[in-house]
């Protein structure tokens, strides 16, 4: 059995950004024309693979502009040359992208659809269907009440659990929610057999989290202190959800059986459904939980954009960086090496996606490609001999080195772009660069151009007549 999630685009490894002759061209095809995701609730997409290979087929989920919840169905065994069905789960329902559908695959092979509304009802609904693997079968709709409003549903089986369905979201407090569901019984209803539990609480009011599974025992959570827009900086926390429950002080196994948060080296957080794990953002938290924490900038508003794991089950997190004025989003690859995160910059993907002038922090969003994590986590790890070694058979230079022209070429085309402008903003040309200091960005564009950026900026600033 093969469970693979389907992801919008792919990290290119840092070399291969180096230079244009690198690049590599990428289509696909349109799965609809109305269609949209938030980026918050997982898996939105998937490719399911059965062990006998009766089953080869993809399931794409979205919402349209009128509201609708829509599937498509790519059946690769029936239809080698990749045939779309399309499947309306749900009509007149809210017409919001926050909504789009999740997929979970039962262990019967059925397919289990969640959808909810955007934080203003108590309650998600699903589907099922009827044949193994074969969403255009669906069953009638279902809903599962809880005591609080939803949103953002991450469903999980785990094989050391198979008989139930993790189900992880925003909800209590507007804070990361969990619960343990039964599978569906031969009417397909499902049952609450533990929580909803609150899993950390946060000073932020709006924590926005990414989930991941090792499809074993460990739920990982990735999750900001708040929404980028209201919190500066705004932090990034990365946890673990041990489904094994509490770990003996000897280290020889577990008791109980309901889930424990603990940090990435393992130790104990709390336990879950005694109440959640309270983060800020302090230097007295910072001291105590270092192990809790991903990124915590004293001058970005991160935000997270997925969570995988590399062959060694180390974390791995696609993430941005985004600038006091909101202007720069900083894309980061981010890879947990066994004591510590290890941040590479990628690319500065320049201001806001969202077109309108109040969603200034709405990146243009990034994904891992789960068939090149490993590759991406070595080279990422590689030392430095080897990577200026590695960047020096390929364009000449190091990788410090690679990296200045890189932000000296960007700073430059700011600065020229801005020639109209009656008074240019060092420090935001600087923040937008990828530097945190100002006057280090100064110097090294002094040292670059042979002038400073201000007196670049005058001099574009200039008319240019005609002779």
């Amino acid at each position: 059995m093969k469970i693979r999630t389907i992801l919008s685009f792919c990290l290119l490894a840092f070399a291969m950004t180096a230079s244009a002759q690198n690049t590599e061209s990428f289509s696909g095809s349109v799965v609809a024309d109305e269609g949209a995701w938030c980026w918050f609730a997982d898996p939105r997409a998937i490719h399911y693979k059965s062990a006998d290979g009766n089953i080869d087929a993809s399931y794409i989920g979205y919402i349209d502009v009128h509201g609708a919840i829509k599937a498509s169905q790519i059946d690769f065994k029936a239809n080698p040359d990749g045939y779309q069905q399309d499947v309306l789960v749900r009509s007149r329902f809210q017409p919001d992208d926050h909504n789009n559908p999740t997929f979970l695959v039962l262990p019967d092979e059925r397919i289990m659809i969640f959808y909810a509304r955007h934080t203003d009802e108590p309650r998600f609904y699903y589907r099922v269907s009827t044949k193994k693997g074969d969403i255009t079968s669906l069953g009638e709709e279902h809903e599962i009440k809880v005591a609080n409003n939803t949103t953002y549903p991450s469903p999980f089986i785990l094989s050391d659990d198979p008989k139930h369905i993790y189900l992880c979201w925003r909800g209590i407090n507007w804070h990361p929610t969990i619960a343990k569901l039964s599978l569906p019984d031969e009417n397909d209803n499902v049952d609450i057999e533990w929580g909803p539990h609150q899993i950390v609480q946060s000073t932020g009011s709006r924590p926005y989290a990414k989930y991941h599974s090792n499809g074993k025992d460990k739920i990982y959570v990735a999750y900001t202190t708040g929404h980028p827009d209201n919190e500066w900086p705004n932090w990034l926390y990365f946890n673990t959800i041990n489904i094994n429950a509490v770990a003996m002080p000897d280290g020889s196994g577990y008791i109980g059986s309901d889930p424990t948060l603990v940090d990435l080296k393992g130790n104990e957080l709390s336990r879950i459904e005694e109440g959640p794990f309270k983060v800020s953002k302090t230097s007295d938290y910072k001291s105590k939980y270092p192990n809790t924490i991903l990124d915590a900038p004293s001058n970005y508003r991160d935000w997270v954009w997925q969570v995988a794991l590399d062959k060694n089950e180390n974390p791995v997190v696609a993430m941005v960086r985004i600038s006091q004025d909101k202007n720069s989003h900083q894309y980061y690859y981010a890879r947990w090496n066994g004591s510590s995160w290890q941040l590479t910059s990628l690319v500065n993907g320049g201001g806001r996606f969202h077109p309108s002038n109040t969603e200034y922090c709405y990146s243009g969003g990034m994904a891992i490609d789960d068939a090149n994590i490993n590759d991406m986590a070595a080279f990422a790890a590689t030392s430095h001999s080897n990577l200026n070694r590695k960047l020096r058979s390929l364009v000449g230079i190091t990788a410090a080195q690679l990296l200045i022209d890189a932000r000296m070429q960007k700073a430059r085309q700011i600065l020229e772009s801005n020639g109209n402008r009656e008074k240019t903003n060092i420090a935001d040309v600087a923040y937008r660069c990828g530097y945190s200091d100002p006057r280090y960005f100064s110097r090294c564009f002094k040292q670059k151009y042979h002038v400073s950026p201000s007196e670049f900026a005058s001099e574009a600033k200039k008319p240019v007549l005609d002779n």
